[in-house]
């Protein structure tokens, strides 16, 4: 009863409201700015992160492996890399152990075989040695055997002679009983001397 309109009529009058969107920017700005910086922000952080865990998770054990191959390849088999991880640096640091432990067992082995090849060496060396002075004793021996030798022929050949005259002596010669001696005596002696060159011979040979 209070309204003038009837009740079919919906639509009752027009509003016009004029409101300013400014603030509504500016805030969403603002917004966008903070989602920026904040992403901006995160991306920093995670960088930051994942620089550390690939300095701590690769790069350290990576320098450690590196300057263990440097240690094995200036001859230092002893040195070892601790790394109790499971990963596949682990696992390396596991195989490079491994074969420092053989390549120290290797050069042990090795070192043996030398000291082994040297006292052979030394003890073949010795046994040369003796054979050499050996060897030289008997071309002494051999020398002076020849030497032996040829004194003795050359000493036989006079004396034969010497013998077979004072036998032609002794037959023209046998009615003089004094030179008669004599002859026997030369005879006698040059049969000595004989016999010694003889025992100069045996001795050569």
């Amino acid at each position: 009863p209070c309204h003038a309109h009837p009740p079919s009529q919906r639509v009752l009058g027009v509003l016009d409201v004029v409101l300013s969107l400014e603030p509504a920017e500016n805030s969403l700005r603002q917004h966008e700015r903070r989602i920026a910086g904040l992403t901006l922000l995160s991306g920093v952080l995670l960088l930051g992160l994942l620089s550390i865990l690939v300095l701590h998770m690769v790069r350290r054990p990576v320098e450690r492996l590196m300057r263990g191959t440097a240690e094995l390849g200036k001859g230092n088999l002893r040195y070892r890399l601790s790394l109790e991880r499971q990963d596949e640096i682990g696992k390396l640091a596991s195989a490079f152990n491994h074969m420092a432990d053989e390549l120290e067992q290797a050069r042990d082995e090795i070192t043996g075989w030398n000291r082994e090849l040297e006292r052979r060496v030394e003890e073949k060396s010795a046994e040369l040695a003796r054979a050499q002075q050996r060897l030289v004793h008997s071309e002494k021996l051999a020398s002076l055997g020849q030497m032996a030798a040829a004194v003795a022929h050359e000493i036989n050949n006079p004396l034969a002679g010497i013998l077979t005259y004072a036998r032609l002596l002794e037959k023209k010669l046998a009615a003089d009983g004094e030179i008669h001696s004599w002859l026997e005596i030369i005879r006698r002696e040059s049969k000595r001397c004989g016999q010694i060159a003889g025992n100069l011979l045996a001795f050569a040979r």
